[in-house]
């Protein structure tokens, strides 16, 4: 979409509800309801914030709008393979992990392991392939949409075209920042005080959420 398409089409809400699957088990994706067109010679789109919160680019999360570009995308697809990898949803991802990592710790690889993993299958887990896939994922989350991927580099990332890099700057880092100096402040499907567009009405959705 980003790439070979006449226009980059960015989806913009790329979440597993809107992956489906044909009787091939060839991915399909869906609901192109939010998706913007970029021409050729365009590189970013001022725009509102949309999508699914727990989803959207970390980018918009303080500030509610700015440019949006196709590595909008690829941060969401990134929070989509952590899912897989994990067996869990977004929502309780970070449940407990800021209680045992240190905020200084510098491989992130080695803290993700620890917990990423989903649990049910860890025994049968080919380790190679879900280190590639973590590594994977920890640089399409990246704070700075520049450290992202394209999509055409994940694909070749996880066909092992090419080798991906190590030990990628830890993600989520104002998150772990915040929590150690007191605040919770957790990426979008935790915030208080972040405020996005709703994809259903137009209107603002704020979301806030008590934890125990």
């Amino acid at each position: 979409m980003h790439q070979e398409c006449r226009n980059c089409i960015i989806h913009c809400d790329i979440k597993p509800q809107n992956i489906l699957l044909d009787t091939e088990f060839c991915p399909k994706i869906s609901d192109f309801g939010l998706a913007r067109l970029l021409a050729r010679e365009e590189s970013r789109v001022l725009t509102q914030a949309r999508g699914t919160p727990g989803y959207v680019a970390s980018e918009f999360w303080s500030l509610g709008s700015g440019p949006l570009t196709a590595k909008f995308d690829v941060y969401s697809y990134g929070v989509v393979l952590l899912e897989i990898i994990g067996g869990r949803r977004c929502f309780g991802m970070l449940d407990g992990v800021l209680e045992e990592v240190e905020v200084d710790e510098e491989d992130s690889t080695t803290w993700m392991s620890r917990w990423v993993v989903d649990r049910r299958v860890e025994d049968e887990a080919d380790v190679e392939q879900v280190k590639v896939c973590t590594l994977v994922a920890l640089w399409c989350v990246q704070e700075d949409p520049a450290l992202r991927p394209t999509m055409s580099k994940v694909v070749e990332y996880l066909q092992g075209g090419a080798q991906v890099p190590d030990n990628p700057p830890r993600p989520f880092q104002r998150i772990f920042e915040s929590h150690h100096k007191g605040r919770r402040q957790f990426p979008l499907q935790y915030y208080s005080e972040y405020s996005l567009p709703s994809s259903i009405n137009g209107g603002v959705l704020s979301v806030t959420l008590q934890r125990d």
